[in-house]
């Protein structure tokens, strides 16, 4: 799924492999080992951080003004070109995707994050 959107970002296929290549598989890594440290399932870790994502994502609706929205709207209006619009949203990922490693890293026992 989220190759997809990617994909219909504008990112060349070479650039989402290595993506996952880079970032995905270790973020995997990561989830299985933190879910055999924790002894919950990998779906429950998954299904806690998910939630503290969704939480945090509801929270910054309301602070909608970073570069990612602008550059999004000027895509829409047809005021940059594909490769700016593609180049910023694989940069976005990439950043999501290190914050989502470092929640699952700092996971405690109990359930809850450490957002450092």
């Amino acid at each position: 799924v989220y190759a997809s959107s990617l994909y219909d970002s504008g990112v060349a296929m070479e650039q989402i492999e290595q993506l996952s290549a880079t970032y995905y598989r270790d973020i995997i890594t990561t989830l299985l080992a933190r879910s055999k440290e924790l002894a919950r399932s990998p779906i429950a870790v998954a299904e806690k951080i998910a939630c503290q994502r969704l939480k945090e994502h509801h929270e910054k609706q309301f602070q909608k003004n970073n570069k990612g929205d602008l550059v999004k709207k000027l895509f829409r209006r047809r005021l940059i070109p594909a490769s700016v619009y593609a180049r910023q949203y694989a940069e976005n990922f990439i950043e999501n995707l290190r914050k989502l490693k470092h929640q699952l890293k700092n996971l405690k026992e109990n359930g809850e994050s450490v957002n450092r």
